[in-house]
């Protein structure tokens, strides 16, 4: 903790001290090959970009055989649509792996899908959100489960 002379506020946290480059670099490898695995969790996709999509939110809950998506469209829900898992046929999160369980380093990735680039940013410091972006359009997944 620490706290600036003369300050009345809260002491305010520092976050990890290192005393060596060995002990950073064995917490950045970490860090790094985190995992997340999508398997039994349910991500909400919310656009940050106007007008990128018409529905209000779509919500993504995966299994290890594919993954089901309902549209929430003016608060109404509509059917599930399934996605059966075919790597080289999504730009789902994990795309190259099954099922759906990724690094750090996998889902920090850029890659090209229907002549766009799909770029994935997530910080595992908070593993339930991970934000998308593909083409022009900008999305925030957040996890429900």
């Amino acid at each position: 903790m620490f706290k600036d002379a003369g300050d009345r506020g809260e002491a305010a946290p520092m976050g990890p001290i290192y005393h060596s480059e060995k002990d950073v670099k064995a917490a950045i490898e970490a860090q790094a090959n985190k995992g997340i695995s999508f398997v039994g969790t349910t991500w909400r996709e919310t656009f940050v970009t106007e007008g990128s999509e018409d529905w209000d939110y779509a919500e993504f809950t995966y299994s290890a055989e594919g993954v089901s998506v309902v549209e929430v469209t003016n608060g109404m829900q509509g059917e599930p649509i399934p996605w059966p898992y075919n790597p080289s046929d999504t730009d789902l999160p994990c795309r190259d792996t099954a099922p759906h369980s990724c690094s750090y380093t996998d889902l920090n990735d850029s890659y090209e899908y229907e002549y766009e680039q799909v770029r994935w940013t997530w910080d595992p410091s908070n593993p339930d959100t991970i934000i998308r972006e593909k083409g022009q359009h900008k999305s925030e997944w957040k996890r429900l489960n």
